[in-house]
């Protein structure tokens, strides 16, 4: 389900489960508590305390230096499957990293990397260690706290895997498909809806189709949807407006509101980023949607909404690797460049307690990694990843459906909610968010968001700070 909320009808908003919620209290504005006033200073260092800095990045920036020292300056442009895969190429036996909250990066190599001498799970380190192979030399670069662990399937071979199953993908049997590093296996979700013979026909076809069934965990999921919610918003951030805020913008189908995800430049023209469906028309900048603060005031419109690619999907808008769009053209007031609001963190409050400073972005959390968001409906939320470069669709009212490919997602239904669309997700680095990605989808159960890394390879360099 999309999370994008529509200014009318609020008594229908009542009965509406996970997307709505009537808004209860209003947003203070960020001007309330100057920086350098003796309050905010105290309000600020109380809310922080509930911000986790985040050390797994240690262990990404180590394995980024190393996917730069095998594949050069193009390992920057690619997704984490496949950075993985072409690592694997030229690393024998390489099958994926883990990075940790410690720090610390668990290598996945399989037997024909040389570096298992038996049926040892764990490589001897001291071993290895001494090794002057392609393999332990690229594990060595990974730093003394690295570990070696034993895997089936290299990444090469996971992401072929991968790339067939989603070519059978449809709304009535795989909707999503990913890549789990920890259990060196693919994470395949099929409609929770399939009876049990469907069900079982679907597994017949993936078996026929030559996928190793060891590889696949198979679990029901409920298929992501934008769907045409309803609801109101007691939001009143005056310009210029900082991340999180709530913005307003009219369609054929009513007005409907969405989240300023991040102030951005592109090309040095000033705007902001959001989500790719908070417009007239997904994956396409053809409607040139307006988009205005809410109270009224014309904030921009939509300048940069990249076509997408067909996928082979029985879809009919097809794919792409970032559910975002550049709104542009507002007054040189309309955003606060650089700055993010934040809340009291999942305590389901709308009251802006303090503005952070971005610090600068990252490409692809890792799974297991702390991630937050501030949206105009829940306010900021943390939660933790659970899957990374998922291969999904998602479904529109009228039927249609679209992939919105490498997403993120987080296993809780509470992290997002309808109006959110449009959120930057952020890793907090102990002074300021690291901007992550973008809120596109979601489900009861399920919080979806396209990575940064995907909105640089829709949009080139995206300036954030």
């Amino acid at each position: 389900m999309k999370h994008i909320l529509k200014l009318s009808q609020i008594a229908s908003a009542a009965a509406m489960i996970f997307v709505t919620g009537t808004v209860t209290a209003q947003v203070a504005t960020s001007a309330a508590l100057p920086e350098g006033n003796a309050e905010f200073s105290t309000v600020l260092r109380a809310q922080q305390e509930a911000l986790v800095p985040d050390r797994m990045m240690k262990s990404q920036e180590r394995a980024a230096t190393s996917a730069r020292n095998v594949l050069g300056p193009t390992a920057d442009t690619m997704n984490p499957d496949e950075a993985e895969a072409a690592i694997a190429d030229r690393v024998p036996g390489f099958a994926g990293w883990v990075h940790s909250e410690d720090g610390k990066t668990v290598v996945r190599m399989t037997r024909s990397s040389g570096l298992f001498s038996g049926a040892e799970k764990q490589a001897d380190q001291a071993k290895w260690k001494s090794m002057n192979t392609p393999s332990a030399t690229f594990a060595k670069s990974l730093g003394e706290n690295a570990d070696v662990r034993k895997a089936q399937w290299d990444s090469r071979q996971l992401l072929d895997f991968k790339t067939k199953i989603f070519s059978m993908a449809s709304t009535n049997g795989v909707i999503a498909v990913s890549i789990d590093r920890d259990a060196n296996r693919l994470d395949v979700a099929y409609n929770e809806d399939l009876d049990a013979p469907s069900l079982q026909a679907l597994t017949t076809r993936l078996a026929a189709s030559g996928i190793p069934p060891a590889v696949m965990s198979m679990r029901a999921a409920e298929l992501p949807k934008r769907s045409a919610t309803v609801g109101t918003s007691l939001r009143s951030q005056p310009l210029p407006l900082a991340g999180g805020a709530q913005f307003n913008f009219p369609t054929s189908a009513g007005t409907f509101v969405c989240t300023l995800g991040v102030p951005a430049r592109i090309n040095g023209v000033q705007g902001f980023m959001t989500a790719s469906h908070c417009s007239e028309s997904v994956y396409s900048v053809s409607a040139g949607t307006r988009m205005t603060s809410p109270g009224g005031t014309f904030i921009g419109a939509e300048s940069i909404d990249p076509a997408p690619r067909s996928c082979s999907l029985p879809d009919t808008l097809g794919c792409r690797e970032a559910d975002a769009l550049f709104v542009s053209g507002g007054p040189g007031n309309a955003v606060d460049f650089g700055r993010i609001m934040y809340t009291s963190v999942n305590a389901g409050s709308l009251n802006v307690v303090g503005v952070l400073n971005v610090q600068g972005t990252l490409n692809y959390p890792s799974v297991g990694q702390t991630i937050y968001k501030t949206g105009r409906t829940t306010g900021t939320t943390r939660a933790s990843v659970a899957r990374v470069c998922v291969d999904t669709l998602v479904s529109e009212p009228d039927g249609n459906t679209y992939g919105a490919l490498c997403s993120v997602e987080v296993a809780t239904g509470s992290f997002i909610a309808g109006g959110d669309s449009g959120s930057s997700v952020w890793t907090y680095n102990g002074t300021g968010p690291v901007i992550t990605g973008i809120v596109s989808y979601g489900s009861s159960n399920t919080g979806g968001f396209s990575p940064w890394g995907g909105v640089v390879k829709e949009f080139g360099t995206v300036t954030v700070r």
